[in-house]
C-alpha cells in the first residue's frame, strides 16, 4: 500500500510539474496534491508551515474513527 502510495505521489508530482504548477502540499497519508493547502489543509500551530500533514478529508475520517472507538472517553454536551 505504501508503495502505491508513493508512485501515484511521484506520478501526481510530475502531472503538475509538466502542466508548470507547483504543488504547494502533498497529504502524508493520501498524497492528494493541494495547490490550495490553506483550503485543502487544517490548521497546526506546531508545524513550521502552520498546516497538518493529513488534507482534511484523511484528518475527519481519523477523528471519526477516533471518535466510534473511544465513545467512553469523549464529553456529553450538558
Amino acid at each position: 500500500l505504501r508503495n502505491r502510495r508513493n508512485a501515484a505521489r511521484a506520478a501526481l508530482k510530475l502531472a503538475c510539474e509538466a502542466m508548470d504548477q507547483s504543488p504547494s502540499k502533498i497529504c502524508s497519508r493520501c498524497g492528494l496534491i493541494s495547490l490550495t493547502p490553506s483550503e485543502d489543509f487544517p490548521a497546526d500551530a506546531k508545524r513550521s508551515d502552520g498546516l497538518n500533514g493529513w488534507c482534511r478529508r484523511c484528518y475527519a475520517e481519523r477523528a471519526a474513527t477516533w471518535y466510534a472507538n473511544n465513545k467512553g472517553r469523549t464529553r456529553t454536551a450538558s
